[in-house]
């Protein structure tokens, strides 16, 4: 038989270390040319190699999803992440992005029991996801607040808001913020009403402290709008929509989001 050439044996080995199904490649091919030592054959040696894939995999999902193993508990933890893992096999150098289709996993079939028991799962993954996103953002310096006295009446409708990275919002039809910051207590310490309690919240980074704060439904509705880069008058052309826009405090907003350093910049570009 041809000796396989280099690709032939990384696509084997690739196969054997990710544990995939239907590879085309036979394990009696390559047999001969994986290297004993210590007494160990080298298809023993390659599994160790298949294990510490999926060990690590499980410590990136645990570092990330640290409040949904909480709720769920370690051994269904575990299958969940190998169930995911199974799916969405990882091509990131990084594990830490590995996880970042579990809030789309879990609405799928494979999760049905699991959404059953805990219905906030999803949107607590998403939440989990953002913050850990907050965390690896390359923010800058922030803007400083005084320039929004610059801004004259006229053009305030004009200006487009340059957020940090790690600034981002969320909604969920239950208390996922209480849920998250349970994660630290003990089972018996949690109990928290999760009938009609929707939560809009707030994510960003503080130096190098993710904060995680709840907002008004109209803020959320707001600052959603500036996230996806529309003017101010755009997204107050929509916010005019929602009852009591009269009443809102938007300076108090702006001037608090200015204090957090949520903006890194402004312009007032048509485009």
């Amino acid at each position: 038989m041809a000796s396989p050439s280099l690709a032939e044996i990384q696509k084997w080995m690739k196969s054997r270390i990710r544990q995939s199904e239907g590879d085309e490649t036979s394990l009696d091919s390559f047999e001969n040319y994986l290297n004993p030592q210590g007494g160990e054959p080298g298809v023993e040696r390659i599994a160790v190699y298949a294990g510490g894939l999926i060990a690590r995999t499980e410590e990136a999902f645990s570092e990330v999803y640290e409040a949904i193993r909480f709720v769920i508990g370690a051994a269904r933890f575990h299958e969940l992440a190998h169930a995911y893992s199974r799916h969405y096999p990882s091509a990131h150098y990084n594990l830490t992005y590995i996880g970042r289709r579990l809030a789309e996993f879990l609405k799928s079939p494979d999760c049905t029991d699991l959404m059953k028991d805990f219905p906030f799962l999803s949107d607590l993954a998403r939440l989990e996801w953002q913050v850990t996103m907050a965390f690896h953002a390359f923010d800058e310096g922030p803007m400083d607040p005084s320039r929004l006295k610059e801004i004259t009446p006229e053009a305030w409708e004009k200006i487009r808001f340059i957020f940090q990275p790690s600034v981002s919002v969320m909604t969920s039809a239950w208390p996922v913020l209480d849920i998250w910051q349970a994660r630290k207590l003990s089972i018996q310490q949690v109990d928290i009403d999760l009938v009609d309690r929707p939560q809009s919240i707030l994510i960003s980074r503080q130096g190098v402290k993710v904060q995680c704060g709840l907002i008004s439904e109209e803020s959320y509705f707001l600052l959603e709008k500036l996230l996806s880069k529309i003017s101010l008058g755009e997204a107050l052309e929509a916010l005019a929509e929602m009852p009591n826009m009269e009443s809102l405090p938007l300076a108090a907003w702006f001037s608090e989001w200015a204090e957090k350093g949520l903006f890194k910049n402004f312009n007032l570009s048509a485009d």
